[in-house]
């Protein structure tokens, strides 16, 4: 019995070590959940669930919601309840709003709804491969209405975020996009001017309103008597839209997208910050928002996903289960949930879907911490 003991000691020490020389290291980019409840003075018990998407190189997007415990119920009664946010190019508080970048509006009864707060994500998921970084966020409602929107940045863009918004099923009707930004920063100094410019025309957005119809690619936000030096850049094919609305501000700009397709919108955010305005719109406008359109007309939003990290936890789970003795009466039922988990995860990659392959691959990790709790447990 000792000498029985001795032996698969050493086994699953090894098989331990050999899963930690296995384990894929913690990369740069990653996404992480941050949870936080409190309790509201009518009794209820709520909590937040803070999706962070970090794509490196100080990149960030917040999603953050907050429910009643226990349930669906979405709350938003006080200001943070809400986020979805994008610090990319952040100067302060100000550049693309690190509150709210980002909405999905449809008319419901004929008024526009924010489609994305009004509901729990389905599901939210981020790969890292070779050369880009994937993340995509996915909701649905009772009436067979879906909603995805992708994100994609690539290492030979380091500047630009990439984006696709889908809206899928029957029901939307008059789809829009509003991006939102505080150019330079969110404080308001009195001398300060918002201004947008394309190709053909610059213009303040204090007086009024502007709806464009336009006729290139690129629209930059920026500041004149202040904060001249820092802006928010936007690339979207001009072909694609029925037109773009300015609304009128001296603070807050909000860019309200009308796509030709009901079901798709693809576009790239971008800034710049410690250059003149006058040096950024001349090269931006006349050059470069053209050769990152092209860029985003070739983009494969649905790539073949790389399957090292599938290998690895394939290699890791084997050795553990060969770790156990073959009397593990537990041994069986994991070898057939490793070989389904694999199964799955490895059908979701042939498929390239991407939020059903990192679920898969998520799955197959908590198996592995369960065979190594399961291995650690026969000798307590």
């Amino acid at each position: 019995m000792k000498t029985y003991y001795a032996f698969t000691a050493r086994a699953v020490l090894v098989g331990l070590s050999l899963v930690l020389t296995l384990a894929t290291p913690a990369p740069a980019a990653n996404l992480r959940f941050e949870r936080e409840t409190r309790k509201e003075d009518d009794g209820r018990q709520l909590e937040s669930i803070n999706r962070v998407f970090d794509f490196d190189d100080a990149t960030e997007l917040r999603f953050k919601t907050t429910q009643v415990s226990g349930s669906n119920e979405l709350c938003s009664r006080k200001w943070g309840d809400y986020f979805f946010g994008l610090s990319f190019g952040r100067n302060g508080n100000g550049g693309w709003d690190i509150w709210d970048f980002l909405q999905v509006h449809s008319l419901e009864n004929k008024k526009p709804v924010a489609y994305m707060r009004q509901r729990l994500p389905d599901s939210v998921s981020f790969f890292e491969q070779s050369g880009q970084i994937l993340a995509e966020c996915r909701w649905s409602s009772a009436d067979g209405r879906r909603l995805r929107v992708q994100i994609r940045k690539f290492r030979s863009w380091p500047k630009f975020l990439f984006f696709r918004v889908l809206w899928e099923g029957a029901g939307w009707e008059s789809p829009t996009v509003t991006l939102a930004a505080y150019p330079g920063n969110s404080d308001k100094p009195p001398e300060r001017e918002r201004w947008a410019a394309t190709r053909e025309e610059s213009f303040p957005l204090a007086p009024g309103a502007r709806e464009l119809t336009l006729a290139s690619d690129g629209l930059a936000l920026f500041n004149k008597y202040r904060y001249e030096d820092f802006g928010n850049l936007l690339v979207i094919n001009h072909q694609s839209l029925q037109n773009l609305l300015l609304p009128q501000t001296n603070y807050h700009v909000r860019v309200i997208l009308r796509p030709l397709n009901p079901q798709a919108c693809s576009f790239a955010l971008s800034f710049f910050h410690r250059q003149h305005y006058r040096e950024v719109l001349e090269r931006f406008l006349a050059e470069e928002a053209d050769a990152a359109r092209a860029f985003l007309d070739d983009i494969d939003w649905a790539p073949e996903l790389e399957d090292e990290s599938l290998q690895r936890l394939q290699k890791s789970l084997q050795v553990l289960l060969d770790s156990l003795p073959p009397e593990d009466n537990a041994k069986a039922a994991f070898s057939d949930e490793t070989r389904a988990s694999l199964a799955q995860a490895a059908k979701a990659r042939d498929a390239r879907d991407m939020a059903a392959y990192t679920a898969g691959l998520e799955a197959l990790q908590v198996l592995q911490q369960r065979l190594v709790q399961h291995g650690l447990n026969r000798f307590r």
